[in-house]
């Protein structure tokens, strides 16, 4: 083969070689450029699902809140009255029951219920037919006994002198003696017997016993009554008696002469007694012990059988308080305030002692000083560090 055509057949072979080359070259890069693309989008998608970044909390401590002189209050020296609860059934002081001392039928009823009687006023009238008949009987009785004693008195003194002359014996004289005796003896029986008689028939008309207001009539006209059966009952309502259990481990601060304030339900009337007297023991059932108190009954307004409440003065005593809106109770069962100090809220733990329901108001034992100014409002959304404004610390 010439010269010629071998270095021909090389260039071509050169040229194919260089062209191959180049066509995998720019696959190459082609493939490059969209691995780059792909991972270029991946890299964009992956971005694009990141969460965006969170606003910054805001710091709640910066907003400062506005007070008003109604938001809060101080803490100050506040008089706690010692107290001890008391309820009970009120009662007149005096209750009679007028009974029948006679059996009989009724003829008369003289009184009602709600109605003023007087002592000694006629109240029930019971027929005395019976007992006048009887009263006539024992008066003859006695005429007849003493009409045997006195024919008995003169024959002894006819039979003495008799006697000693002779005439008659000492068992005739005897006779005589005893005579007399048996005579006197039965007008005895003739005076007691009339006696009852008479009682009987003044026990026809029965009278009260005490001055008061009839509370309950047991008769009516034309019934029969037997004796000891209660007819009326009388209370003497000028003096009314309260009896309030109280319990067992309390009844050493309870003497006789304190104070007692109490109260009718639904009344706003304020009625004033003293302890009169204290029960001995403690009842088995309640583990109680009766205390009973004296109410005045001025005007007669108090009705036997009203339930009032109240409370045992027990005296006074002078301490460290602050409003019971003031204070928060924790889950731990302690007690906090939230302090206005500085024109900054801080939590203030506190230890409270006694409570007056009446006054809202609470002592407190340890923790703050008399003055400190505490909050009495929006106590759950306060914040410690929270400044404020509105009021002079």
């Amino acid at each position: 083969m010439d010269k010629k055509l071998i270095r021909s057949m090389s260039y071509g072979r050169i040229l194919l070689a260089g062209v191959l080359l180049a066509s995998l070259g720019f696959t190459a890069c082609k493939t490059d450029d969209k691995g780059a693309d792909k991972a270029g989008n991946k890299g964009a998608d992956k971005a694009s699902t990141q969460p965006a970044n969170k606003t910054p909390a805001t710091d709640t401590t910066a907003v400062t809140l506005q007070l008003t002189a109604s938001d809060v209050t101080s803490a100050v020296v506040h008089t706690f009255k010692r107290q001890l609860p008391v309820s009970g059934v009120l009662q007149p002081v005096s209750i009679a029951s007028i009974k029948a001392q006679v059996g009989g039928l009724v003829t008369s009823v003289r009184a009602q219920e709600g109605e003023r009687v007087g002592r000694g006023q006629v109240l029930v009238q019971l027929d005395t037919t019976e007992l006048n008949a009887r009263l006539a009987q024992q008066q003859a009785q006695l005429d007849s006994s003493t009409a045997a004693r006195d024919f008995a008195q003169k024959r002894l003194e006819q039979s003495k002198p008799l006697l000693e002359k002779g005439y008659i014996s000492q068992t005739e004289y005897d006779r005589v003696v005893n005579d007399l005796a048996q005579a006197s003896a039965q007008i005895r029986i003739s005076e007691a017997g009339l006696i009852l008689t008479q009682k009987a028939q003044r026990d026809a008309t029965v009278t009260a016993s005490t001055s008061g207001i009839v509370a309950a009539r047991q008769v009516n006209v034309g019934d029969k009554i037997s004796t000891e059966q209660v007819l009326f009952t009388i209370a003497d309502v000028s003096e009314m008696e309260l009896s309030a259990p109280v319990p067992a481990a309390d009844i050493g601060r309870v003497r006789v002469g304190l104070p007692l304030a109490l109260s009718a339900q639904g009344s706003s009337q304020v009625l004033r007694g003293r302890v009169q007297r204290i029960a001995p023991v403690v009842e088995n059932n309640s583990r109680s012990v009766p205390v009973y108190v004296r109410i005045p009954n001025n005007g007669g307004a108090l009705k036997g059988g009203m339930y009032l409440q109240g409370a045992l003065q027990l005296g006074a005593k002078q301490a460290l308080a602050v409003p019971q809106a003031a204070t928060l109770m924790l889950q731990d069962g302690s007690t906090q305030v939230w302090v206005v100090k500085n024109n900054k809220l801080h939590k203030g733990p506190i230890t409270v002692g006694e409570v007056d329901a009446a006054a809202a108001m609470v002592e407190v034992l340890d923790g703050l000083a008399v003055g400190d100014r505490v909050m009495v409002s929006g106590l759950d959304t306060l914040l410690e560090g929270q400044g404020v404004t509105g009021i002079t610390n």
